[in-house]
């Protein structure tokens, strides 16, 4: 059984006329925000063997707070692409993700992490199901079971385990 987590950024400074958007970073309720959920992470042993990471700063300082919990040593893949990739460039990048890796984290932006999420999603978790659906807020997590293999992720093809925000602890 494979899982996939995604992860949207938390929260990033306010747009800045002197500081291009993919540089722009995390701010102190950011912050605060990826330390819950790398300690949510923590306390569920969740892992990845895989980490796709959006190239923002934001993304990256995101993944640094996760990093410290992470068991192991993950595959980390920053990708450019996925800065301003929609739902099926994300998608496509799944697809193409080797069999032997079975869990992947992905970090990502709105509204791509939330189109990816309601494209995916066929049962499972029901109140987190009309969470994510309604909106996937900064830093949280949603955690999906496949019983596919990479090649084979589309629409409607995975479970939602679990969806957790910052706001839940």
């Amino acid at each position: 059984m494979a899982t996939l987590m995604l992860l949207r950024h938390a929260k990033s400074s306010r747009v800045q006329s002197n500081i291009p958007d993919i540089d722009r970073p995390l701010n102190n309720r950011g912050r605060g925000a990826s330390q819950k959920m790398a300690q949510f992470m923590a306390e569920q042993g969740l892992t990845a063997d895989l980490v796709l990471c959006s190239s923002a700063r934001r993304a990256r300082e995101t993944l640094d707070q996760l990093s410290l919990v992470l068991i192991g040593e993950p595959i980390l893949l920053f990708d450019s692409a996925f800065y301003r990739a929609d739902a099926c460039a994300l998608l496509y990048g799944l697809r193409a993700v080797t069999k032997d890796v079975e869990r992947i984290l992905l970090i990502g932006h709105n509204p791509s992490i939330s189109d990816l999420a309601s494209m995916l999603v066929n049962g499972g978790a029901k109140e987190g199901i009309n969470s994510m659906t309604r909106k996937v807020p900064t830093a949280a997590l949603a955690i999906f079971s496949l019983s596919i293999s990479w090649s084979d992720v589309g629409p409607a093809c995975a479970t939602l385990d679990r969806f957790v925000t910052p706001r839940d602890f």
